[in-house]
C-alpha cells in the first residue's frame, strides 16, 4: 500500500469509502468537491481502498476499511514528508483505527478530545418555537452552490453570521457574534434564521462543538438539536509540546 495525492478525478471514490461517516460532512466533503483548500490521499485513483483527505485547516479525516494497521503508517509517513502548517487534528468514525492512532502521531504528542455531535430529528425542522428576530434586525441569506450563510445586522452594524459549507444536503452551524455584541441572544437568532434557511433550501443543519464547551452545547439544545453521540478529536499542537 502506498499512498499519494489524488486529483479531482479520484475524489469521488474516495467519497464513497466517507459514505459512513456520521459527523464533519459538510467539512471534509468541501474538500472533495473543491469549494475548500485541501489535499485528498490514496492509494488509487479508481476504487481506492484507504483515503485521507486534509483540509489546510490542519483536520484530517481517515477512511480505511481494509488493511487499517499499514494504512496508519503509510498516513505517518506522508504527512511526515507534508506536514500541517500548525496542530493536526484527526478523526476517524471507526473504532479500529481510533484504536491505531499512535501509529499515526509516531513520536509526536497527542491527546483526545472528545466533541459532541447533534442533529435535529426528522420532522424538527419547522420554524415554529424558534426565535424571530426583531423589527430592528435585518436578516441577509445567501446561497452559494457550495455553502451557505446568514448575517445579522442593526443600526449600529453587523451583529452575527452564520455560515457553512454544503455538501451532499449536509451543512454545519458556525455561529460567529461580533465580540462587542455577545451576551444578548443574538447567537440563538442567527442559528434560528440559518436553520430556517437550511429547511427552504432542503439541507439538513449539523451540530458539533468541544464536549466541555458548555454555551455551545446549551445553543445546540436551544435550537432544537439532539445529542447523537461523542467523536473523539486526536490532537497534536506543536505550540503545546
Amino acid at each position: 500500500m502506498r499512498l499519494s495525492e489524488i486529483g479531482p478525478s479520484g475524489k469521488a471514490g474516495v467519497a464513497s469509502l466517507f459514505a459512513g461517516f456520521g459527523f464533519h460532512r459538510a467539512h471534509f466533503g468541501s474538500v472533495l468537491v473543491g469549494a475548500n483548500p485541501g489535499r485528498v490521499f490514496a492509494d488509487r485513483d479508481a476504487s481506492p481502498t484507504c483515503a485521507a483527505i486534509a483540509p489546510d485547516d490542519g483536520f484530517l479525516y481517515l477512511a480505511c476499511p481494509g488493511d487499517r494497521d499499514a494504512f496508519m503508517d503509510e498516513c505517518r509517513r506522508v504527512f511526515a514528508e507534508h506536514p500541517a502548517p500548525g496542530c493536526i487534528e484527526a478523526l476517524a468514525d471507526d473504532d479500529a483505527l481510533e484504536r491505531l492512532m499512535p501509529r499515526l502521531f509516531g513520536p509526536l504528542p497527542f491527546f483526545p478530545v472528545p466533541r459532541n455531535v447533534y442533529e435535529r430529528p426528522e420532522g424538527a425542522d419547522s420554524p415554529a418555537g424558534l426565535p424571530s428576530p426583531g423589527p430592528g434586525i435585518r436578516v441577509d441569506r445567501e446561497r452559494a452552490p457550495r455553502s451557505v450563510r446568514v448575517s445579522l445586522a442593526d443600526g449600529e452594524g453587523p451583529v452575527a453570521v452564520c455560515r457553512s459549507w454544503i455538501y451532499e444536503g449536509w451543512a454545519e452551524v458556525d455561529i460567529v457574534v461580533e465580540e462587542s455584541r455577545r451576551g444578548r441572544g443574538f447567537g440563538t437568532l442567527a442559528g434560528a434564521e440559518f436553520i430556517r434557511y437550511c429547511r427552504e433550501l432542503s439541507i439538513s443543519p449539523q451540530w458539533s462543538c468541544w464536549a466541555d464547551n458548555d454555551a455551545s452545547n446549551r445553543l445546540a439544545l436551544r435550537l432544537g438539536f439532539v445529542f447523537v453521540r461523542e467523536a473523539i478529536v486526536h490532537i497534536h499542537d506543536p505550540a503545546a509540546e
